[in-house]
């Protein structure tokens, strides 16, 4: 007959808003942190005897993907979501078909959109101060890790022993060893591009592998188009200092080319529409057939040329069908050609839609917002030009889309100096 009276909050405990804000704050730090880190963490458990496997990196990923989920629930639906959900279940429905008409299970293209998604949706309800802490954390590891590998390689291998860890969790066949106990491709070859600057490996600092430290490096530069009127001068130092010290460890052409790129691009972009940088994967693709159709004899050199020129060769040797249907026999083959990758493994239309989410779904109401659609345009379109996995890698890529997302709502109102 009567209600059951609701004792007030007591004494120092938290509200219900208060509640969810907290919790939303630490499922924020878990899956903005674990993505970057995760691999160092079961690495060093790998190097002091406790091994790993793929399946410990895949329940990983899956756990920080279902802590995003349960971050977002946490604070309710929200109007914007709506591009995300949509781009999630286009590319559920687009795997499905994929791998019915291919007759065999193929999940990435959904996991690759299903990480653009969440942490899309994640960024939205982040607050830009907690982005900046992050990105102030990560960079500082990431930092101190990479100084640890130029200073005293053998340390460096003892801590983390990649080959060892990176066999374990993805297989021999994909990651051969070698006697230094790196990555084999992070050794490098004589005559691959150098700097000069520094002797032996290529660095990989956290990551492990030589790819993802000059991606992070990448996403790193879109933060800072995004943040950098409002950020700390010591954050503008640890930043500006890491992302140099990456490109020249690293001897990446790309974060490289990207680096200066975005230098420019930070004066320019704002007085560009955010809906132009759909013009920029089609540019990209016409250049690449452009340069690359006299010197087709560079096919698989280890330079500009040759890495364009694989992907070139890759789009025209695909039939009508493997453009409609996909091709999901030839994905192992398609990780070097990043736009033969998302065709043959989500066919035309899931090339598309991705292109359509990313010119449609960033922000670019202000000068900010336009200097963040513009890197995150400009970085995934080059990059997939030369490769097919390492923009939607999970280390990397759920930092680069909670920035997107943390633009679209407070992240991209900056102070009235900054317009």
């Amino acid at each position: 007959m009567y209600g059951v009276p609701v004792a007030a909050p007591a004494a120092g405990r938290p509200g219900g808003e208060e509640w969810r804000a907290q919790r939303f704050r630490l499922c924020l730090w878990i899956v903005a942190v674990l993505p970057s880190t995760y691999n160092a963490i079961l690495a060093a458990l790998n190097a002091q005897g406790l091994r790993s496997s793929r399946a410990a990196a895949v329940a990983v990923e899956g756990g920080i993907l279902a802590l995003c989920m349960a971050a977002c629930f946490l604070t309710g639906g929200r109007r914007r979501d709506l591009g995300p959900i949509l781009l999630f279940f286009f590319a559920a429905i687009q795997a499905i078909v994929t791998s019915l008409i291919n007759e065999t299970i193929y999940p990435d293209f959904l996991r690759n959109m299903a990480i653009v998604a969440a942490f899309t949706a994640v960024g939205y309800r982040a607050s830009w101060r907690d982005i900046r802490a992050v990105f102030r954390i990560l960079s500082i590891i990431v930092l101190v890790v990479l100084l640890i590998e130029l200073i005293h390689l053998p340390l460096y291998v003892a801590m983390f022993q990649p080959a060892s860890y990176l066999q374990a969790s993805r297989g021999l066949e994909e990651f051969s060893l070698n006697d230094t106990g790196l990555f084999a491709n992070a050794v490098g070859f004589q005559g691959r591009f150098s700097f000069g600057i520094f002797q032996g490996p290529r660095t990989s600092s956290i990551f492990l592998e030589q790819v993802s430290l000059p991606g992070f490096a990448s996403v790193l530069l879109v933060f800072l188009l995004g943040n950098w009127q409002r950020i700390s001068k010591s954050d503008k130092a640890l930043h500006v200092i890491l992302v140099v010290l990456i490109v020249l460890s690293n001897n990446s052409r790309t974060s490289s080319a990207l680096l200066v790129i975005n230098a420019a691009g930070y004066y320019a972009y704002p007085y560009l529409s955010g809906r132009l940088t759909a013009a920029i994967m089609p540019i990209c693709l016409l250049t690449a057939f452009i340069v690359v159709g006299p010197t087709a004899a560079s096919l698989g050199t280890d330079d500009t040329i040759g890495r364009l020129s694989i992907t070139v060769a890759d789009l025209m040797n695909l039939s009508a069908s493997e453009l409609i249907f996909g091709s999901l026999s030839k994905v192992t083959h398609a990780y070097d050609s990043g736009y033969n990758y998302l065709i043959v493994s989500s066919s035309i239309w899931g090339l598309l839609g991705f292109w359509i989410y990313l010119t449609f779904v960033p922000a670019s109401q202000t000068p900010a917002q336009r200097r963040v659609h513009w890197g995150l345009a400009v970085y995934i379109y080059l990059w997939l030009m030369i490769g097919g996995t390492a923009v939607f890698t999970m280390k990397t890529a759920a930092l680069l889309w909670l920035v997107v997302g943390n633009m679209v709502s407070g992240g991209g109102n900056l102070d009235k100096a900054d317009h």
